[in-house]
């Protein structure tokens, strides 16, 4: 009977995160809200069946798959216990990283919804977990395509957070020394922090203002960008 009900099981997860790729939205928002029951009702039981089928779907070049990968994680993170989460994190948390660093706007962004969900279930452990590995995607340097693509998953996340995400990369990011990675991070995400960035103007003009050698004219260049992204 056990092994007919993980049969049955793995069919029905197969399904759901199948339709996570459908046409049309609302096709997708249910099978997501079916994912979420599942998880919600079968949790250990389905959680190893489930989750290789997202990361599977991440690496598809169907777009409408990729952002139901994270409609799917978003109901994932939003009923599975606190517990499930961080004994999955080793699959989850490459799952959301990819997500945010996508091709595409609309996928990055029902990532970042993703993230933002995950920080409500988890804290501060979601933001130790994802984050910091961005400013090392930035400093593959400005012409890098995973550079690019970090920086507009953290413009994403900021978007949506700016307060509380402000508050925790900005002190990581405004300790010395000047750095090119640090300061292109600091240049995407004041652009979308609005008035949020008030507070943490001082310090960071700053850290902005900090002497930089002759070697470092990436440093200097992208700082001054910075600037300018705060005050226009």
């Amino acid at each position: 009977a056990g092994r007919v009900l993980r049969e049955v099981t793995g069919d029905l997860v197969q399904h759901i995160v199948s339709s996570l790729g459908a046409d049309g939205i609302d096709r997708r928002e249910i099978a997501g809200k079916a994912l979420g029951e599942l998880v919600k009702k079968l949790g250990d039981a389905v959680l190893p069946d489930v989750l290789p089928f997202l990361r599977a779907g991440l690496g598809s070049e169907d777009t409408k798959r990729r952002y139901g990968v994270c409609i799917g994680l978003q109901q994932v993170f939003e009923h599975a216990a606190a517990s499930q989460v961080s004994d999955y994190a080793g699959a989850l948390v490459p799952a959301v990283q990819s997500a945010l660093c996508d091709d595409e706007d609309e996928v990055r962004a029902a990532a970042a919804r993703a993230f933002g969900t995950l920080h409500r279930q988890v804290g501060k452990l979601a933001l130790d977990a994802v984050l910091p590995s961005f400013l090392e995607l930035v400093g593959q340097g400005e012409e890098g395509e995973g550079a690019h693509r970090a920086l507009e998953g953290l413009r994403s996340v900021v978007r949506l957070q700016p307060e509380g995400l402000l508050a925790y990369l900005l002190p990581l990011w405004t300790s010395p020394p000047l750095t090119p990675s640090k300061v292109r991070a600091i240049g995407a995400v004041v652009s979308v922090a609005g008035a949020h960035l008030q507070r943490h103007l001082k310090g960071l003009l700053s850290f902005l203002s900090l002497p930089v050698g002759d070697e470092s004219h990436v440093a200097h260049s992208a700082a001054c960008g910075a600037v300018d992204a705060m005050c226009s």
